[in-house]
């Protein structure tokens, strides 16, 4: 491990090839019973930044070969919707992709938010991705207890 990559996976940005993998402290609300990130991190607290303003900065120093930046590895990115819009508006104009994995539902008025990002970003030559897991239909009240149902999941894809 370089000093440099050593520098940023102490904030919290753990790079892996050409990606960076972006750990807050930010709790999930949602308790799947399967979830790691209590594993990678003991310091859950409530109300702290997406990404703190040390992540920010450091974004901005990315070695050139990460073209793409994976958000919220360790909590549910969308929980706090406003939060996570800025971060992306933040971030759309640093020149590489973004993805962002979720397990809730999105109104139409948020997806229309995410869409004008997308579109900055895509403008730059990047990729915008959002993805939302869908599990079992039969098994997920068991194991995704605070979690919109599949189905709720699967209209916001529709």
């Amino acid at each position: 491990m370089t000093i440099e990559s050593k520098i940023f996976e102490e904030a919290g940005l753990k790079i892996e090839k050409d990606r960076v993998l972006t750990y807050s402290e930010l709790i999930c609300p949602l308790n799947c019973k399967y979830c790691f990130a209590g594993d990678l991190n003991f310091n859950h607290k409530k109300d702290v930044a997406y990404l703190s303003e040390r992540q920010l900065e450091l974004m901005k120093r990315l070695p050139n070969e990460i073209n793409l930046i994976m958000l919220g590895c360790d909590t549910e990115f969308l929980q706090h919707k406003a939060r996570a819009i800025q971060i992306l508006e933040n971030l759309s104009n640093l020149g590489c992709d973004i993805s962002v994995v979720t397990k809730l539902s999105i109104s139409s008025n948020y997806l229309e938010k995410l869409s004008e990002i997308a579109d900055k970003i895509k403008a730059k030559g990047n990729l915008f991705s959002l993805s939302i897991s869908v599990p079992c239909t039969y098994s997920s009240p068991k194991w995704e207890t605070g979690v919109p149902s599949p189905e709720k999941r699967i209209k916001t894809l529709e």
